[in-house]
């Protein structure tokens, strides 16, 4: 029985970092879209940005956007997101980019939130934000400068130094 659970067992000692790892990505995510930046957001990871949240949440993966879902689905083209999130009123988006290959040239990289502690449940250890346009840009460093001072102790945003000094 020992050898049979052992797996088991050795997966329960991962799990409160595992837990900690979605309070420390996930829910920071919801909580800077919904307390601070309070306007359509998008995401690729549709689950806790979009509970309890009044405004629209554009999941550019397709599990929650039948038109993302179509449009990502077609072909090679970067400006399928941007005309989705601009038929929604989104202006900032909250993505894994390592699972785009093509972004929009036009997009402004904020910058990342990073865990703080080893990655076990996310996909990837990093959130990059982005902004759409030079007018969203300023508003999102603006609530990011008072969100990141609220972040969990080892949980880090870091800004892409070409864009903004901290």
């Amino acid at each position: 029985m020992v050898l049979i659970c052992f797996e088991y067992v050795r997966g329960l000692k991962s799990l409160p970092v595992a837990s900690n790892n979605i309070y420390e990505q996930q829910y920071q995510m919801h909580r800077f879209a919904v307390y601070y930046y309070g306007k359509p957001v998008a995401v690729n990871d549709l689950g806790y940005v979009a509970y309890k949240n009044n405004n629209y949440v554009l999941d550019v993966r397709g599990l929650g956007s039948l038109d993302a879902f179509r449009c990502s689905r077609k072909g090679p083209s970067k400006e399928w997101m941007n005309k989705l999130a601009g038929s929604h009123g989104v202006e900032l988006v909250m993505i894994y980019s390592k699972w785009f290959k093509d972004l929009p040239d036009t997009w402004i990289k904020i910058g990342d939130l990073r865990l703080g502690k080893p990655k076990i449940t996310p996909a990837e250890n990093s959130v990059a934000f982005y902004a759409l346009n030079d007018q969203a840009y300023k508003e999102a460093v603006a609530k990011l400068r008072s969100f990141v001072k609220t972040l969990p102790s080892g949980v880090e945003f870091v800004y892409e130094k070409k864009n903004v000094t901290q």
